[in-house]
């Protein structure tokens, strides 16, 4: 099980509200009537949607939803944040603590295994990993694609980066 079934479980278990940040991020960048939308719509208009959101609007984000009255009062499961130290840091000076904190502590080869080996159908959206659920057909295998994100090499460095910021 990976963070996203992790989340789920906790969120089933304690009835805590699930905070997904790129999702939530996504959210504000539609929202319309919100200043911090505002910003997210601004930065991606100004720059490539693969370029990173910058560490104060995500932060901005994150607190934005921590802030609201089903996350205050069941508490929250956070998960796709912080993806660095400078977000960890800025989030916790806004006073957003956590009071438990799960880590989830696999070895590198696993998840390289994992993450390097998932595949998306362009044509139906359906995901696979090779390994695990292969597709059904020769022609659904030939058209799959693999996200820029799941490249070997990118992971080694983000896997690298992680490393460094628990240490």
């Amino acid at each position: 099980a990976g963070k996203k079934t992790t989340a789920d479980f906790l969120v089933k278990k304690f009835r805590m509200c699930k905070v997904d940040a790129d999702a939530w991020i996504k959210t504000v960048a539609g929202d319309k009537s919100s200043s911090i939308g505002d910003a997210v719509r601004e930065f991606y208009s100004e720059n490539s949607e693969n370029q990173p959101l910058p560490d104060d609007l995500v932060v901005r984000c994150v607190a934005d939803r921590l802030s609201r009255m089903d996350c205050q009062t069941k508490g929250w499961v956070l998960y796709n944040f912080p993806k660095n130290y400078q977000q960890a840091e800025a989030i916790n000076m806004l006073g957003n603590r956590p009071n438990r904190v799960v880590l989830l502590d696999f070895p590198l080869e696993g998840v390289m295994e994992r993450l390097s080996n998932r595949r998306v159908d362009p044509v139906t959206g359906k995901r696979y990993n090779l390994l695990w659920t292969a597709p059904e057909s020769k022609e659904i295998a030939d058209r799959l694609l693999q996200a820029p994100c799941d490249k070997k090499e990118l992971l080694e460095t983000q896997f690298s980066e992680y490393e460094k910021c628990i240490s």
